[in-house]
C-alpha cells in the first residue's frame, strides 16, 4: 500500500538523504580550507586543471595527462594533483554512501515484494500498474 511504501521506503530514504546533506555541512568548510591552502580558486585556470586532470580530458575532449599539467602549471602542478586526490576521495566516499543507501532500499523492496518481484503502483487517478523491482 501507499502508506507502507511511504513508511518503510520513502521516509527512511529521505532521512538518509538528509543525513548526507547534514554531513556535507561538516565536510565543506574543510574542503574550502584545503582548496585555499592549495591556491585553487573557484573559476580559476587551476580549478579547471583539477577537473581536466581528474577526468583525463579537457573541456573540448582532448586528453589531459600529468605531463600536460606539469607543462601548463610548472610551479603549482603538485597542488593541483593534491586537489584532485581530495576531490576523488570525497567523490568516492559520497558515491559509496549513496550506493549503500540504494542497495538497502532496493534490497528491502525486493524482500517485501517476493516472490512476485513487482511493486504495485497507483497513479494519481488510482489505476494500478506494476514495476519490476529487478529492473530498477
Amino acid at each position: 500500500t501507499h502508506e507502507w511504501f511511504m513508511k518503510n521506503v520513502l521516509e527512511p530514504l529521505e532521512n538518509a538523504k538528509a543525513a548526507i546533506s547534514e554531513a556535507m555541512y561538516d565536510i565543506l568548510p574543510k574542503y574550502k580550507a584545503d582548496m585555499e591552502r592549495l591556491g585553487i580558486k573557484k573559476g580559476s585556470k587551476e580549478s579547471a586543471a583539477v577537473m581536466y586532470y581528474g577526468e583525463g580530458v579537457t573541456a573540448d575532449g582532448n586528453p589531459y595527462t600529468l605531463d600536460n599539467l606539469k607543462q601548463d602549471f610548472p610551479s603549482t602542478w603538485k597542488n593541483i594533483v593534491e586537489a584532485d586526490r581530495i576531490n576523488r576521495r570525497m567523490y568516492d566516499d559520497y558515491v559509496d554512501k549513496i550506493n549503500r543507501i540504494a542497495w538497502i532500499v532496493l534490497h528491502f523492496c525486493a524482500e517485501a515484494v517476493r516472490p512476485s518481484g513487482v511493486i504495485p503502483v497507483q497513479d494519481e487517478c488510482g489505476f494500478s500498474s506494476t514495476h519490476s523491482i529487478y529492473r530498477l
